[in-house]
């Protein structure tokens, strides 16, 4: 992907807005013009980080970014205070992912049975299984990998 204008970076609105008001205390008021600012901020962020993130790969000869990647960028871009809550963050999303898959699969093992004890949030558990499936099959073999795009983007 070229980026030729840091304007072509935009974050979605709404997620900058929920992440803003996530870490400020209740009643303070944020201005747009404010959030733009972190909207543009964040995005110049996570551009730098995944192109020391893509050298790294790239140097160790890989065309995936791993979250090893990630985590050697924050170190260059001397954001050490970083690490303990992205990985905390990673060990969550896990956990998450690894609770939703065994839902998944017992969902599945229910069915095949013919019990007949689904939720009402079947449907949108199955939506959400969609991005799951695409998960697994990027961290086939690695685990850690950010995105299957990311051959496609280098040949």
């Amino acid at each position: 992907m070229d980026i030729d204008n840091v304007e072509d970076l935009k974050l979605p609105q709404a997620v900058i807005t929920r992440l803003v008001k996530e870490a400020l205390p209740p009643g303070v008021n944020v201005s747009k013009e404010a959030r733009t600012a972190i909207a543009r901020s964040a995005a110049i962020f996570v551009l730098h980080t995944t192109t020391y993130a893509n050298e790294y790969a790239l140097a160790h000869k890989r065309k995936n970014v791993t979250a090893e990647d990630v985590f050697h960028a924050i170190k260059i871009l001397e954001c050490e205070e970083l690490e303990k809550p992205l990985m905390e963050a990673m060990e969550a999303f896990k956990v998450q992912r690894l609770n939703r898959l065994e839902a998944r699969r017992r969902r599945s093992a229910a069915n095949a049975t013919g019990s007949g004890n689904e939720d009402d949030n079947t449907q949108h558990e199955d939506e959400s299984d969609e991005f799951e499936e695409a998960a697994e099959h990027n961290e086939a073999g690695n685990g850690e990998e950010m995105g299957s795009d990311n051959e496609s983007n280098h040949e």
